[in-house]
């Protein structure tokens, strides 16, 4: 066969086009007719459907996947109108068999008619890229920073784990996800209420470990399970029948151990076989440390909680026997207002304790501290009170209770909480004094009897001008409307003491 100079030219180029037809990195394939059959399609789109044979066949045929997801009614839109479709990150559920295991892809491509010299449709040109991977790693980065977002004021174990589960199964696609609390000694898990997909069961209660595989070694050990088809893995073969029967053909069990010992199992199921990818499996293991480190904080803040109670209830015994000590002790004195005094001091000193127990002896906020020392004022609807959001150290906060018990106590007795109409007003703020950044605190005093300082000084009036840190940062002016108490501190001082 001979060919002239143009012939020669269009076969070349017909080669080239089929060259690059072959390698072209997006896949490709040409439909003809009504019925979509495949004419021809490039190695990756092959790879697409899973190396299925497609020519010859119309799509419904050759890709019955597809077809069962509504492809083969938008390829009937596209060739009835003549209109391109195009569309992102679609998703495509490869099954290559009936029995087989389905694999989810995501795609960005384009349905474009062809049409012949009349204009008229006669097939359809499909390009386009698999995402897969871009698509899958956006919802795993968004998935982890969900779960830290929903799991960090969680102070409840189940909510922690659950939460954990139903992140793990909309991501990978699971049906059932929950979590179960483990008796390692027993090999046995008490599965608790577990989110399900629509149209399956949950799986609850108590069941043996054993009564489905061998796998609770691994988790033992620490070690997460991922069975991707429990008929094959030897640790589930045996047991493929029980657990097909409550719809598991594939599993993931993340352990999460406390001190060594296995105590949860947070749980996905799969009601088909299941190709995990590696990316998935990291997935699976980020979230599971991520879980494990939330529930090992949840656990020591309320081993936390229970020391502080005890300490708490070690404390006031101590307070309350320091109480009936001093009672017995100076019980007949003469002075019987300075054992009321003294009284009185102690239970201030409880009620910061109490404050300072709700924040793990951390400190505490001012606000809280001025509240707590305060409440038992009966003219408490006439202080006023207001000041920024800040932090007192432990001995700090224990200071300012005090101090705060002595200036209440003075303008019962003779300022201006002395009378019915006089007002206190407590206010606390920060300012740099002296090229230092200062927490200054204010007791303002209006509408009381005319007040002076006293020559003869009490234990409380050395205490206020000792100030918050026992340095002397605290100035008192009795001025004739009422009394003024300032007292300053550094402000970087006052939360670590």
């Amino acid at each position: 066969m001979q060919f002239d100079d143009a012939g020669r030219r269009r076969l070349e180029a017909l080669e080239r086009l089929g060259f690059m037809f072959d390698r072209a990195p997006s896949f490709m394939a040409l439909l003809r007719g009504p019925e979509h059959v495949f004419e021809i399609a490039n190695p990756a789109y092959l790879d697409i459907v899973g190396d299925r044979p497609i020519i010859g066949l119309s799509v419904a045929d050759a890709l019955p996947d597809a077809a069962a997801q509504g492809y083969v009614d938008i390829l009937d839109r596209v060739y009835e109108s003549g209109l391109p479709y195009r569309t992102s990150g679609s998703r495509f559920r490869q099954q290559r068999n009936p029995d087989g295991p389905i694999l989810d892809l995501y795609l960005d491509f384009v349905f474009q008619p062809m049409v012949d010299e009349n204009g008229k449709v006669e097939g359809i040109f499909v390009e386009g890229f698999d995402v897969t991977a871009r698509v899958l790693q956006v919802r795993r980065q968004a998935a982890v920073i969900e779960l830290g977002d929903r799991i960090r004021d969680l102070e409840d174990v189940p909510a922690i784990a659950q939460a954990a589960a139903e992140i793990v199964a909309r991501v990978i696609g699971a049906s059932r996800a929950g979590f179960g609390t483990v008796d390692a000694a027993r090999e046995t898990v008490l599965m608790h209420p577990n989110w399900c997909a629509e149209g399956v069961a949950p799986v609850m209660g108590m069941h043996r470990f054993r009564d489905y595989g061998s796998f609770i070694e691994d988790l033992k050990a620490g070690q997460t399970v991922i069975i991707g088809d429990v008929a094959k893995d030897p640790r589930t073969g045996a047991s493929a029948k029980a657990l097909k029967a409550i719809g598991i053909s594939a599993l993931v069990n993340v352990p999460i151990r406390e001190h060594g010992v296995l105590e949860l199992v947070v749980f996905a199921h799969f009601p088909d076989a299941r190709e995990l990818s590696s990316e998935d499996l990291d997935f699976i293991r980020q979230v599971g440390d991520r879980t494990q480190a939330s529930i090992s904080r949840a656990n020591a803040r309320r081993q936390q909680d229970v020391l502080n109670q005890e300490l708490s209830h070690r404390l006031k015994n101590t307070l309350a026997m320091v109480q009936a000590i001093a009672s017995r002790t100076l019980k007949g004195l003469a002075d019987e207002p300075a054992v009321d005094v003294f009284m009185q001091r102690l239970h201030a000193l409880a009620s910061a304790h109490n404050v300072l127990l709700q924040q793990n002896w951390s400190g505490a906020p001012v606000a809280d501290v001025v509240g707590a020392a305060l409440a038992s004022i009966e003219a408490v609807d006439r202080l006023d009170i207001d000041g920024p959001p800040l932090h007192l150290g432990a001995r700090v906060a224990l200071s300012m209770s005090l101090l705060l018990h002595e200036l209440g106590t003075n303008a019962l007795k003779y300022g201006a909480l002395s009378n019915s109409d006089g007002t206190v007003e407590i206010r606390w703020w920060t300012e740099v004094r002296n090229d230092v950044d200062t927490f200054v605190f204010r007791w303002t005093e209006k509408g009381g009897p005319g007040v002076f300082a006293r020559t003869r000084r009490g234990f409380g009036s050395r205490l206020i001008e000792m100030g918050l840190m026992g340095s002397g940062h605290a100035e008192m002016d009795f001025r004739p409307e009422g009394l003024v108490a300032e007292l300053t501190a550094p402000l970087e001082r006052i939360g670590d003491m």
